[in-house]
């Protein structure tokens, strides 16, 4: 059984949000360019709480014009990548 939690962060949260590469180096101990990064970024936490958790430390603030929520869905099933989650930026609709 694996004893962390894989969080892929989508495009979506860059182009809906304020958020940037940059802001991500904290939590993933890594200084990514923006080359690097539009390769895409896994983010591993201990636990699905924890990245819950680190989700919901983000406000309002960091998604400008826009209304929404960054959210965690889970990973299909049937997706065959190693991932448990997608962080990703949802509208208000």
């Amino acid at each position: 059984m694996r004893e962390s939690y894989l969080v892929q962060v989508k495009p979506s949260v860059f182009t809906e949000t304020s958020l940037k590469p940059a802001d991500f180096d904290a939590v993933s101990n890594l200084s990514l360019s923006e080359e690097e990064f539009e390769e895409g970024l896994i983010i591993e936490f201990t636990t699905r709480e924890d990245a819950q958790s680190w989700v919901h430390s983000y406000g309002p603030e960091i998604y400008g014009r826009r209304d929404g929520q960054l959210r965690l869905h889970t990973a299909h099933s049937a997706d065959d990548s190693d991932v448990d989650a997608y962080l990703l930026f949802k509208p208000r609709s």
